[in-house]
């Protein structure tokens, strides 16, 4: 959010900058009288023209030369300019009628200083006549004979539909202007030469590169590297380019790894470095390869190879490979694997296929599982990482457990790691897992069992360990405290050792953000590592006393968790606060009625570029300038919803810019309705600020009977912004005198204990 002060030198920028923001999204009217072309142009920063003549063949800047003097030049006769389709909208054309001509017709851009190249999309109209033309630069001027030929090209006839090429065209040190000349041509009203998109840059680069490169290890040290198309690539459209794709080189470190000769491919799976026994980093690179052997510039992305993948599986050869058991301990004649129609039917994790287990065979009926799925022998491991899912969310309630043998493969060698009744929030959610394996395990094993009459558990992507998981570094300094309003408040700070703007890929364990916890159940899970505080407003309305053990847990890569640190909370029902408002939504909160008593159109409102709340990011503000419109005497009613029994009111209040602070106010009240008349004046000040934003507390105690209170915004002009935040209405005079903040016990060296806490809140110590 962009913070504003207010100067008199800024003031006139934001006025100007403002009146900008207000035709972002201009009506047909108001484009009516700009440069579509302009509002079009590329986005790239080293672009000097972009031209596509949507507002006609010879835009304003542009000539043209009829040098052949026969009255038909471009852009004309006139009433052609909406029948030759351009490239993408309009274009601009050539039409000779002369006989053969030698001289034909010029159409030249507006100086360009600094062009270094020139890209642009040339059609002839009818598929039985070629059309010929050149490109010609001039260093000097726009007469005929400053231009030298740079380009020369013939426009054969080409079956319909047509087909637009593309042409680039690098210029010389020193282009001023670029011409193209239509000419050597034989004469006929019924043949144009069509030309459209012209984009000028100042730089020169390569071929347009493959996009969205990715790269992950899959597994087992086997890295899958995925991209897109180049950039205005249309797979259904060779022939439209000058240059013609024709697929993509992969390098691994520098070196070339494979060349593929297929561009619908977007996909490379390298097991190179799976059988690796010291860890290494390898940098892939892709390059878009265009006419067998030109490359675009290359397209990077990084992976380090671990040395502790023992085993990975995912189940793309069948249910059970090779070197894996099953066993059907049910005898039921149904285990994992014996479902090929549902393995070609359901997808993996992250492939076509998986291996799973029925609690429900289609055309049988209900089955009772108890199947085991081992894997081969895998001796020295530490860890197993693996996916599950279960196929239907409404049917989700299958129950597995992940078992290990240190000796064989009987079902009496295993003994019970972990287990869980599966559940799915949308049909098909895979979960993963990660369990540490016990000393000298050999085999593990998946059981399906203990369930019935669900459909399918599906599993994927098991890799297997050499070394276990590291210990996770729970949150420090976590702490709970009770708010306005009955909310709760839970702050905590980064786990030891962690640092937010440094991450190794080195180390196993990456922070990815956190679990809070009440009473034992998943109240939210924060995928912002840098997120350290959350709000809840699940007890605000409760009528009755309700203790709450808060608890957060750091969660890393592979969804492991860190021990949980937990505080309690207690929430009580016989709360003094009858309405507090923080103006968190961004707009006028339901309930509450504005009045425009100056009749101008600007009221209290939230203005997303203004300062700041008092306590967060969010406030309501009323101006007496807005830089849009100007000058301002405002005359704002901001009025709470009606309240009864209301006995003291708490606000916080701040000018917007310490050099133009002085907005006047009040706070009225009514114990009737909300006509302006029936409101009193209980409190007005004029105010100040030390520092722009500056925050102040104010509390005033209501008169008997009051309903309504308002915050009047008036006599005052040409100053900035009055802003109002964190509003609560209490139903007793006395207010509870504010505890510490931020309290929190730790143990230091030699067996000592440290206490810390913060200032009670509101608390200025200057």
């Amino acid at each position: 959010m962009a913070i504003m002060m207010k100067s008199i030198v800024f003031r006139a920028f934001l006025t100007i900058l403002l009146s900008w923001a207000a035709i972002t999204n201009p009506t047909a009217q108001e484009i009516s009288g700009m440069n579509a072309s302009c509002l079009a142009a590329p986005a790239q920063p080293d672009t000097i023209l972009y031209e596509s003549f949507e507002n006609g063949p010879v835009p304003n800047g542009w000539l043209e030369i009829d040098a052949d003097a026969d009255g038909a030049t471009w852009g004309s006769p006139s009433g052609s300019f909406s029948v030759p389709y351009g490239h993408n909208g309009l274009c601009t054309y050539s039409h000779i009628r002369s006989g053969i001509s030698t001289a034909g017709n010029y159409l030249i851009t507006p100086n360009i200083e600094g062009a270094k190249r020139v890209k642009y999309w040339v059609c002839n109209q009818y598929s039985t006549n070629p059309e010929h033309y050149a490109v010609m630069v001039s260093t000097t001027g726009t007469a005929i004979e400053d231009f030298v030929l740079l380009f020369d090209d013939s426009i054969t006839g080409k079956p319909t539909p047509l087909v637009w090429r593309r042409r680039i065209v690098d210029l010389p040190e020193g282009t001023k202007y670029i011409a193209w000349r239509h000419y050597k041509v034989t004469d006929s009203h019924t043949e144009f030469l069509k030309l459209d998109d012209v984009t000028v840059y100042r730089s020169i680069e390569g071929p347009e590169p493959a996009t969205d490169f990715t790269v992950i290890n899959i597994g087992q040290n086997v890295g899958r590297l995925t991209w897109n198309y180049p950039e205005d690539y249309q797979p259904e459209g060779k022939g439209n380019e000058e240059l013609q794709l024709s697929g993509y080189n992969i390098y691994a470190n520098g070196t070339l790894l494979a060349q593929i000769k297929d561009v619908s491919i977007l996909e490379y799976v390298d097991s190179t470095y799976s059988l690796r026994d010291n860890p290494l980093q390898v940098e892939y690179c892709v390059t878009a390869v265009y006419d067998e052997s030109i490359e675009s510039s290359t397209v990077c992305g990084t992976l380090h190879y671990a040395t502790d993948a023992i085993l990975y599986e995912n189940f793309e050869n069948g249910p059970v490979p090779n070197g894996w058991l099953v066993i059907d301990a049910d005898g039921d004649g149904f285990s994992w694997g014996h479902y090929l129609n549902a393995y070609d039917a359901f997808p993996g994790h992250n492939g076509g296929h998986c291996s799973l287990s029925a609690s429900y065979v289609p055309g049988i009926g209900p089955v009772t599982p108890d199947n085991y799925l081992i894997t081969p022998k895998v001796e020295g491991a530490k860890r197993v990482k693996y996916w599950v899912s279960t196929q239907d969310a409404n049917w989700a309630a299958e129950h597995y457990a992940v078992m290990a043998s240190t000796t064989g493969t009987a079902v009496g060698d295993f003994v019970i790691l972990f287990e869980e009744t599966m559940t799915a929030k949308p049909t098909g959610a895979w979960y993963e897992r990660t369990i540490n394996l016990p000393e000298g395990t050999k085999y593990i094993a998946w059981r399906h069992y203990n369930c019935t009459d669900i459909y399918f558990l599906k599993l994927d992507d098991i890799t297997v360990f050499g070394t276990p998981a590291s210990e996770p570094e729970p949150v420090t300094d976590f702490v709970v405290s009770l708010i306005e309003n009955n909310k709760g408040r839970l702050k905590w700070n980064y786990p030891n050792g962690y640092e937010p703007d440094k991450t190794d890929d080195k180390d196993p364990l990456q922070l990815a953000g956190y679990n809070i916890y009440a009473n034992g159940s998943l109240l939210v899970h924060i995928q912002d590592p840098t997120v350290l505080e959350y709000i809840d407003e699940t007890y605000s309305s409760r009528d009755d006393q309700v203790e709450v053990e808060y608890c957060v847990t750091a969660v890393y890569n592979d969804n492991i968790e860190s021990q949980s640190v937990c505080d309690k909370l207690i929430y009580d029902s016989q709360s003094d606060i009858i309405l507090y408002e923080g103006f968190e939504a961004g707009s006028i909160p339901e309930g509450w009625l504005l009045i425009d008593a100056d009749g101008d159109n600007v009221n209290w409102d939230y203005y997303p570029w203004t300062m700041y709340g008092h306590d967060s990011e969010k406030c309501i503000a009323s101006p007496s300038y807005l830089p849009m419109i100007g000058v301002l005497t405002p005359d704002n009613y901001l009025v709470t919803p009606r309240l009864e029994g209301a006995k003291l009111v708490k606000y916080w209040v701040s000018a917007q810019d310490a050099v133009y602070s002085a907005e006047h106010y009040a706070v009225i009240v009514s114990t009737t309705g909300t006509a302006v008349e029936d409101f009193v004046l209980l409190f007005e000040e004029t105010m100040t600020a030390k520092a722009n934003g500056a925050w102040y507390e104010r509390t005033i105690t209501l008169p008997a009977g009051t309903k309504y209170i308002a915050w009047r915004h008036y006599d005052c002009t040409d100053m900035f912004f009055l802003l109002l935040d964190d509003i609560t209405v209490y139903r007793s005079t006395e207010t509870v005198p504010e505890p510490v903040t931020d309290f929190v016990v730790s143990l230091i060296e030699n067996n000592k204990g440290r206490l810390k806490w913060n200032y009670p809140n509101g608390y200025e110590p200057d």
